[in-house]
C-alpha cells in the first residue's frame, strides 16, 4: 500500500491495466474532469484514428475543435491518452437526449 494525498492505494493498481467498460460505465469516466483522457496502448491510437471518422458525427462542435487543433490523442509511446476538451471531458464524450455517453459506444453498436 502507498499513500497519496489522503487516499491509500493497494499496490495491485500498478500492476492493473486500465480498460474501458462501457456497458458497465455508460461513459461516465468520460466526463470527469482531469485533463488526460483514457489511458491508450500504443497500438489503440491507430484504433483510434481508424474511428474518428465513424464517429465524428457524434461529436460536439467543441470536441472536433479541440481534435483539429490537438489531435485525437497526446502522449508518447508508452504514455498515450484521449485529448480533453479544455482539460475536462475526453474528445470522445458525447450527449444525446440528454444522456451522456461515449461516442465509440456508438461506433460498437454499429459494427455488432
Amino acid at each position: 500500500m502507498f499513500v497519496i494525498g489522503e487516499t491509500v492505494i493497494d499496490e495491485a493498481v500498478i500492476q492493473s491495466s486500465f480498460c474501458c467498460d462501457l456497458e458497465k460505465c455508460k461513459g461516465a469516466c468520460c466526463c470527469i474532469e482531469g485533463g488526460r483522457g483514457a489511458p491508450l496502448e500504443d497500438d489503440e491510437v491507430l484504433e483510434i484514428e481508424k474511428a474518428y471518422p465513424v464517429v465524428r458525427e457524434y461529436l460536439s462542435r467543441k470536441s472536433i475543435q479541440t481534435i483539429e487543433s490537438s489531435g485525437l490523442y497526446n502522449g508518447s509511446p508508452g504514455d498515450f491518452a484521449t485529448a480533453c476538451v479544455d482539460q475536462r471531458e475526453c474528445v470522445f464524450a458525447f450527449s444525446k437526449t440528454a444522456s451522456q455517453g461515449a461516442a465509440l459506444r456508438e461506433l460498437s453498436r454499429k459494427e455488432r
